[in-house]
């Protein structure tokens, strides 16, 4: 899969969706990201424990979030925990540069 265009409010949601979902509608990050996400298919609607208005990412969604967050030296995540280590090290380097 080729690297989606996301804006950074997509981005939020989708990660909150893949780490923390799913997602009751008005908890996730941004609620016309969550519309956009859903529209672009990296997103559905679901009934979650017999309530309905519920957020989860679909599988084109987590093959988005591998394909944002890639493995380390740029190489493609195969899986989601990857896709995952490589985010959470990036967001770890990046506040240690911000560091006095």
């Amino acid at each position: 899969m080729s690297e989606l265009t996301l804006t950074g409010a997509e981005v939020d949601t989708l990660v909150a969706l893949i780490e923390c979902g799913p997602l009751s509608h008005g908890y996730e990050p941004s609620k016309s990201a969550r519309d956009s996400l859903i529209e672009r298919g990296l997103a559905v609607s679901i009934i979650n424990k017999f309530e309905a208005g519920w957020t989860a990412a679909t599988l084109t969604g987590c093959d988005a979030y591998k394909a944002r967050f890639r493995a380390a030296l740029g190489g493609k995540a195969d899986t989601m925990l990857e896709a995952y280590a490589a985010r959470v090290a990036r967001q770890v380097i990046n506040s240690a540069g911000s560091q006095p």
